[in-house]
């Protein structure tokens, strides 16, 4: 493994989760962790072949590495991975490895339960992309910093979301809520 394209990332101490919903429909971007040594039974949104994935099954990855990293540095890791044939279960491994970075759905509650219960400290960053998670008391009561974000799969409307996170962006150029309401919206 080439260690340089992680070494050029600088991380802090933090330990990151990232919660999906389910598994994906289509089981060949599975990436199944049942066999590894690892805290969930899927690694929510890595996607196992990303040298054959196209650029639309890629989406939810992508954005989330975005969001992760920042866009340029999800192309490159995308194709790191795809330059050197790396697998989805190689991949959630790397991450965890080099940057605390863990992928969980919300349907392996008991799996998220325990590791919250192994890691609730303040360096626990979580981030929630399914709305049925945001009032469960796993993520409510824990030490955790939790964040909450529409999920990345998402179309249509959603997309403006997703503009500062994903490199594939088509850049609409969407103004900012707060921008509308200082300058368009009537005030009373």
């Amino acid at each position: 493994m080439n260690v340089t394209v992680y070494s050029k990332i600088k991380a802090d101490k933090a330990t990151r989760l990232v919660v999906g919903l389910s598994k994906y429909n289509n089981s060949s971007l599975l990436t199944n962790m049942t066999n590894i040594s690892y805290p969930f039974d899927t690694a929510a949104f890595v996607v196992n072949d990303v040298k054959n994935c196209n650029t639309s099954e890629l989406n939810s990855f992508r954005r989330v590495l975005g969001i992760i990293f920042s866009p340029k540095t999800a192309k490159d890791l995308i194709e790191y991975w795809k330059k050197n044939n790396i697998s989805g279960p190689q991949i959630a491994l790397d991450l965890e490895n080099h940057f605390q970075i863990y992928f969980g759905n919300y349907f392996e509650k008991n799996n998220l339960n325990a590791f919250i219960k192994q890691n609730n400290t303040k360096n626990l960053k979580i981030i929630l992309f399914t709305v049925k998670s945001f009032k469960d008391p796993i993520f409510k009561n824990s030490n955790a910093e939790i964040f909450k974000y529409t999920h990345p799969s998402q179309r249509g409307n959603t997309q403006q979301l997703f503009e500062d996170f994903d490199y594939c962006s088509q850049d609409y150029g969407f103004s900012s809520a707060d921008d509308i309401k200082q300058k368009f919206s009537i005030k009373f």
